[in-house]
């Protein structure tokens, strides 16, 4: 099969899923559904089951108009969890930084204040 092909036979499966999940006004569960993913020209069927509420959620988001597909609503869905994964790693990474910066010191802040101000140049 051409990648025009596979992608009619994706976006066939991603349209009988997405009226399989709308279900006629019904919620359906659990729901199996077929998700496309875009890899160059030819994109990835990966195939999950949802729970009625995640279920339901992907049918409220399609029926607002936000969102075409249930690919669209799993698609955004990663890439906020891909963000969050992230800025956890970058934030671990910082604590395993600080942890291995060395012992803690007294830190007063009015004395840093006091420093600082004798720092500034005087003007006049």
């Amino acid at each position: 099969m051409d990648g025009q092909g596979a992608a009619r036979a994706c976006c066939t499966q991603l349209s009988d899923a997405t009226a399989a999940i709308m279900g006629g006004g019904k919620t359906l569960a659990p729901a199996s559904i077929p998700i496309v993913g875009i890899l160059g020209s030819v994109g990835k069927n990966t195939s999950f089951s949802l729970d009625e509420h995640f279920s339901a959620f992907i049918e409220e988001e399609i029926a607002s108009g936000r969102y075409r597909s249930a690919s669209d609503v799993v698609r955004t869905a990663l890439r906020l969890l891909e963000d969050r994964e992230t800025r956890l790693r970058a934030l671990r990474q910082a604590l395993i930084a600080g942890e291995q910066s060395g012992k803690s010191t007294q830190f007063d802040f009015d004395d840093f204040v006091a420093r600082k101000q004798a720092e500034k140049p005087r003007h006049g």
